[in-house]
């Protein structure tokens, strides 16, 4: 199976770039809204707004490199899933296939996890300080 090439470093600025004008937009948005949003909503604008750029930068980071994970391991688990269908013969083949898609997001979602519990515990402390 080819093995997909990892994402341009190009492409992963525009993204997180993109994603953080996004959000802050729409926390603006939400933030200036009276009544129509939900209060935890407003809370968690709020808290967007006050993140600073590299913790919005960790963030887009940590989503980009979780789209690169799965990408990488949806070849995989498509291979998996259609030989399983087929018959039981090649099951255990697909079985392999799903073991080798999931060491994929294994190996390569390990940094990000990592990232992703730092950034989900601080981001979590920010939240409960305003509840």
């Amino acid at each position: 199976m080819p093995k997909n090439p990892p994402m341009p470093t190009e492409f992963a600025q525009f993204l997180q770039d993109l994603g953080i004008r996004s959000f802050d937009h729409l926390s603006e948005r939400l933030t200036k809204k009276e009544t129509s949003t939900p209060r935890g909503i407003h809370g968690l604008a709020a808290r967007w707004t006050s993140l600073s750029r590299a913790e919005k930068e960790k963030f887009f980071k940590l989503v980009i490199s979780t789209g690169e994970a799965i990408i990488a391991a949806a070849p995989a688990v498509v291979a998996g899933a259609a030989a399983m269908r087929k018959s039981k013969s090649t099951r255990a083949k697909a079985a392999d296939a799903m073991d080798q898609a999931k060491k994929k997001v294994e190996n390569a979602g390990a940094e990000a996890k990592t990232r992703a519990k730092k950034i989900t515990k601080k981001v979590a402390k920010k939240i409960m300080k305003n509840i």
